[in-house]
């Protein structure tokens, strides 16, 4: 592509997307120092930065560094459920397309010899530069670390036509987004889930990697004779929180998370610690316990406000019979300072313990009923 050349299509997509949410950003930023800027000046803003990247001809070498190559073999093909595809590095069958993001794709596939089940996921073709490659073999090295049964195990990676993929083990059940939703969760086996949840996070930090999207699509659950069971999934933007030869790799200057799941540092792109995820934590809590995101709006600007202003009501205000002990510890996970917040998941996890000891089974929770 050359400078003076139309954008194509996608990229013209993209631009736009990335132009709504830079403006998002800005406005919010703006409104918390008190300043009155309109969206159009922040859009004017933004579109005025975008001109002169243009003119210095940074703008189109960015965006074909960037490109994605167009649909050309399995990995970009998408699969019809429960047929069988490609083989992947003579290791893995490819047996369906489970979804598509901004990080890659996402495939359930099939380890040869063993049968095992497993989820492969491939970055985009825009991850191929030395610099991206050494930073995704970092994290697989950091993450494969991890063997905790809360914790989805990470398998191995590899590169499949230049594509980097990485390959996870396949976690049966659902989501803990489904449990919310439905309701069907005891406020004892809510509580174990948190309590779960926190050891697998625990586990996760002492390791240095930060999560950074915790959120219930995240948690997956399982019943088994023994109870339920819970791990963490999806470490598709998971970094490790250290500086060595692959640079900072604390995440400053780049937001990425589910807003309404973000810390407050992530929403102003921030570095971001463990308590970080201590907070996307108890907002998980909080959520499952009542039945609603205290800081869900009514767009992603008014959600990432709230996540920088508003202080939620007490859980225990909420939910009357809520045990004092599990709303004094979601309170401490959803500090705005992270100076002062609980600083690992294990202050939560005792409350949840304690609370264990005193609750009944038959205890339904959700939407505000806890009776």
């Amino acid at each position: 592509m050359e400078p003076g050349d139309p954008l194509p299509d996608s990229w013209r997509a993209s631009l736009a997307a990335s132009l709504v949410v830079a403006t998002e950003i800005r406005l919010l930023r703006e409104q918390l120092r008190g300043s009155a800027i309109t969206p159009e000046a922040a859009a004017s803003d933004i579109l005025a930065s975008v001109r002169r990247l243009m003119e210095d001809h940074s703008l189109p070498q960015l965006l074909a560094s960037a490109a994605v190559s167009p649909p050309h073999d399995a990995l970009t093909r998408p699969l019809e459920p429960g047929n069988r595809g490609d083989l992947v590095d003579g290791r893995y069958r490819l047996l369906q397309l489970l979804g598509e993001g901004g990080m890659g794709q996402v495939y359930l596939a099939e380890q040869l010899g063993t049968g095992r089940r497993a989820v492969l996921k491939f970055m985009h073709a825009s991850a191929r530069s030395a610099e991206s490659q050494a930073f995704f073999e970092h994290e697989i090295r950091a993450l494969a670390a991890v063997q905790h049964p809360r914790v989805a195990s990470i398998y191995d990676a590899g590169r499949v036509d230049g594509r980097l993929y990485i390959a996870m083990e396949y976690v049966s059940g659902e989501s803990l987004r489904a449990h919310i939703e439905s309701g069907d969760l005891s406020f004892q086996d809510a509580c174990l889930v948190i309590l779960q949840a926190c050891a697998g996070l625990d586990a996760i930090h002492t390791h240095q990697i930060i999560h950074r999207d915790i959120k219930p699509e995240n948690i997956m659950i399982r019943r088994t004779p023994s109870g339920i069971e819970v791990k963490i999934v999806d470490f598709g933007i998971a970094i490790i929180n250290q500086r060595d030869a692959v640079g900072n790799l604390t995440g400053e200057g780049m937001v990425s998370g589910t807003c309404a799941y973000m810390s407050p540092e992530q929403v102003q792109a921030l570095p971001v610690t463990p308590a970080s995820d201590v907070y996307s934590l108890g907002i998980v809590a909080y959520e499952l316990f009542s039945g609603a995101n205290p800081f869900r709006g009514r767009s992603p600007h008014e959600t990432m406000f709230n996540q920088m202003q508003l202080d939620p009501p007490p859980l225990d205000g909420v939910l009357p019979h809520c045990p004092a002990v599990v709303a004094r510890a979601v309170e401490r996970t959803l500090v705005k300072d992270p100076a002062r917040r609980a600083r690992s998941a294990r202050d939560l996890a005792a409350a949840m313990a304690e609370a264990l000891s005193g609750l009944s089974r038959d205890t339904a929770v959700g939407a505000g009923n806890l009776t």
